[in-house]
């Protein structure tokens, strides 16, 4: 592979028309050429992230692809230059790729300001801090009982997803929904679940009918039954938040510490959107990070030297707390091993396995004219997996990350992984900060084993990069 890549960048010194990228194998002709049989053969487009690694290891970083008849055709690459020319040319103002059928459901028409004001500066993580902790502690006693009675069984996915529900829902109206605790006996609220389920069902549904084609009439997607569906997880999942609104107005509690009452006060928000967006926080946030923690823990329970790897994480975090429980801005400060541990568990498994830009204006990428307004898509999830980039890239390896002398290009790294790249999504650091903190309280009193008898996790795609099933392993108590 390493000799297919460098003989591509090197035959491309002069460029070349659009039409030249390869393809994968297509049917039809002229306006009704298709790639889609191609891509959804076997599984659909369920296993889409791999089909896509299939392409470009036989291909080259470079490949055009038109999933619909009547389409343009969209523009893919996994080569960590072209994705940081893509980054660099865009400008501070991004043209994102927008599919109609979410801006449709969710009827909104503002942007992520608000959301990148408050979310990403790194000054507002020690506000959260001790909220963020507080649930962390509470899952892990959970866990930790949990598991005590099922002779260490226990099956994460409800559970880390009502963790990063009642963390987030803290920092957006600033205080717990209570739906989940440490005692095993107490059920994990019902609404909550519904809330959680919702969203999953938004993501799912979203992947069956993503690639329809964005021109159509707008009557066309209230004709289509998954998009019915679509629209029905988000009523809910706006019906849960404005609940949530109204109890927090209610309560007048003004403090400023919490998003809601942040985007409350932003002059350039009406109430509508300023709610709109404290909700949007929520759809956007939960499922992501629990399906990033649901992976990091997969990954390290499974990897051939995992007892190894949660050694160096319990040393860690001993280290870095002392005699005390919490995981304070300082603590956090020191958690260099885990921080390694959740970079290459994204690089795996990225939720967000590509990433898409429209071009602002005609560029040329790898030698080839690209136009303006072509659709151009990063595949994150090829990148991490590519051994041009990463040595051994389909094992988990924290110590990639912290090595000085690593033979890893880290310039390139930077541009092959997601979130790690300098344009990333909204509400990273604080996602990031609940996979740290929830680390450290869990390796910390837990082994976690992968069962011998089990099969290595697969995964699938449903908008995001989820598990094929629910994650489901063995937490022994360490000896003290």
């Amino acid at each position: 592979m390493i000799t297919r890549y460098a003989r591509t960048k090197s035959t491309l010194s002069h460029k070349l028309p659009f039409v030249k990228i390869p393809v994968p194998p297509e049917i039809g002709f002229g306006p009704l050429t298709t790639s889609l049989p191609y891509l959804t053969k076997g599984n659909g487009f369920k296993g889409f992230f791999k089909r896509m690694q299939t392409i470009h290891n036989d291909l080259g970083p470079i490949v055009r692809i038109r999933f619909m008849p009547f389409t343009p055709y969209i523009v893919s690459t996994t080569d960590p230059d072209a994705v940081a020319q893509i980054y660099r040319q865009e400008g501070p103002m991004p043209q994102r790729f927008k599919k109609t059928i979410w801006e449709l459901c969710l009827n909104t028409k503002t942007g992520k300001t608000s959301l990148n004001d408050h979310l990403l500066r790194p000054n507002n993580i020690p506000t959260w801090l001790s909220r963020i902790d507080a649930v962390a502690q509470d899952v892990a006693t959970r866990i930790q009982n949990e598991a005590a009675t099922n002779n260490g069984s226990i099956t994460l996915n409800p559970i880390i997803s009502a963790y990063t529900l009642e963390s987030l829902s803290s920092i957006v109206f600033g205080k717990r929904m209570g739906c989940i605790g440490p005692d095993p006996n107490v059920p994990i609220d019902e609404r909550a679940k519904q809330f959680t389920d919702a969203i999953h069902g938004f993501f799912t549904t979203s992947e069956r009918i993503f690639y329809i084609p964005d021109n159509l009439p707008t009557w066309f997607y209230s004709c289509i039954p998954e998009y019915k569906k679509l629209v029905q997880h988000v009523k809910f999942v706006f019906d849960f938040g404005e609940e949530m609104v109204l109890e927090k107005i209610k309560a007048n509690d003004s403090t400023g510490t919490d998003l809601l009452t942040l985007f409350l006060s932003r002059p350039e928000l009406s109430e509508r959107e300023a709610i709109s967006q404290a909700i949007e926080v929520l759809l956007g946030g939960v499922d992501t990070t629990a399906i990033a923690l649901l992976w990091l823990l997969y990954s390290i329970a499974a990897a051939p030297n995992s007892s190894e790897i949660q050694m160096k994480i319990r040393n860690e975090v001993n280290l870095a707390t002392g005699s005390k429980k919490v995981i304070d801005e300082e603590a956090l400060g020191k958690l260099t091993y885990i921080r390694a541990c959740v970079k290459e568990a994204l690089r795996l498994y990225p939720p967000t396995n590509a990433q898409m830009r429209t071009a602002v204006d005609d560029m040329t990428l790898l030698g080839y004219d690209i136009p303006k307004g072509s659709i151009l898509v990063m595949s994150i999830y090829v990148m991490g997996r590519n051994s041009n980039i990463f040595e051994n890239p389909d094992d988990f390896i924290p110590e990639r990350w912290l090595e000085r002398e690593n033979k890893l290009n880290r310039s390139n790294a930077a541009y092959s992984t997601i979130p790690f790249s300098m344009c990333t999504c909204v509400g990273r650091r604080l996602a990031e900060t609940e996979m740290y903190i929830l680390l450290a309280h869990i390796v910390r009193n837990l082994d976690l084993q992968w069962p011998s008898t089990e099969s290595l996790l697969q995964g699938e795609l449903r908008t995001l990069l989820t598990p094929e099933k629910p994650l489901t392993i063995s937490c022994q108590p360490v000896a003290k």
